[in-house]
């Protein structure tokens, strides 16, 4: 209330000066027309100036601030990519029946274009994906998970993830999963006979199918603005190197 009282104060003062200059400019000059057509040409100027600065300059800083922004949380997810995503969506392809074709699609190389993008985005849609819990060694993934809990929590809290849907429910699908790993922990050692492998098959799930096109989406903003990066997420592709988090009859 303060604020807006302020300003309106400003405004009354601006208008009386402006008054005044103009009262003070016919005194000395005693030029009623001049005045006036001035006056009209700065107010018939004021539409085109609003257009200007509002429309045109003030659409391109906000362009120019949300790239900047997407730039800074890309490198927050190649941050959660490198530290467990990795790996999660190593293990959980892995058991994928589908990994042959997986790794078939997945080899995306230095002559994709965003074509090639698009087309495994949209087989990504189509397929039916699936994890096979029991290949999973879940003691391990409670563990890693359970290790990489502060980040987590860092990423989650950074307000820069408003600008990303996608890997906000990412960071959520893994968050519940740790805790269901913890509950299930926690469940077993008083009731031994207790599992719930079921549900956890379906959170695993979910974070497999979010992983797989974030992981898209991060690859493609690396071979865009980050060639040299890219190289290196080609050498470690997750469809195609071998240390994983299953169990040791797999």
């Amino acid at each position: 209330m303060k604020k807006n009282s302020n300003l309106i104060k400003t405004g009354i003062f601006l208008i009386f000066l402006s008054f005044l200059l103009h009262a003070l400019h016919y005194a000395i000059f005693r030029d009623l027309k001049h005045i006036f057509v001035y006056l009209l040409g700065d107010i018939a100027f004021i539409p085109l100036e609003i257009f200007i600065v509002t429309l045109v300059i003030d659409q391109l800083l906000e362009k120019r601030e949300k790239q900047d922004r997407m730039k800074k949380l890309n490198m927050l997810i190649g941050l959660f990519y490198q530290e467990v995503g990795l790996l999660l969506l190593k293990t959980f392809a892995h058991t994928d029946p589908q990994i042959s074709q997986l790794k078939m699609k997945c080899h995306v190389t230095h002559d994709w274009q965003d074509s090639d993008f698009r087309k495994l985005e949209k087989q990504f849609n189509q397929m039916d994906k699936h994890v096979d819990v029991n290949q999973v060694h879940l003691e391990d993934l409670r563990l890693l998970l359970g290790e990489n809990k502060t980040l987590m929590i860092n990423l989650i809290s950074n307000p820069s993830l408003v600008e990303h849907e996608t890997f906000s429910e990412l960071l959520m699908a893994v968050s519940h999963l740790q805790d269901e790993l913890q509950l299930r922990e926690k469940t077993r050692k008083k009731y031994p006979e207790y599992d719930n492998a079921d549900h956890l098959k379906v959170d695993i799930e979910r974070v497999y199918g979010h992983l797989l096109f974030q992981w898209l989406y991060y690859i493609e903003h690396l071979k865009s603005d980050y060639p040299f990066l890219f190289a290196t997420a080609m050498a470690t592709n997750p469809f195609e190197t071998s240390d994983l988090l299953l169990n040791e009859t797999v």
